[in-house]
């Protein structure tokens, strides 16, 4: 899982959820 791994990267969870916005913008 990805997403997982983003969220060990980032160490906010506020930050990792932009993350994700942005990567389902980008697919």
């Amino acid at each position: 899982m990805m997403d997982y791994s983003s969220i060990t990267s980032h160490p906010y969870p506020f930050l990792q959820r932009t993350d994700r916005t942005d990567q389902r913008l980008k697919q």
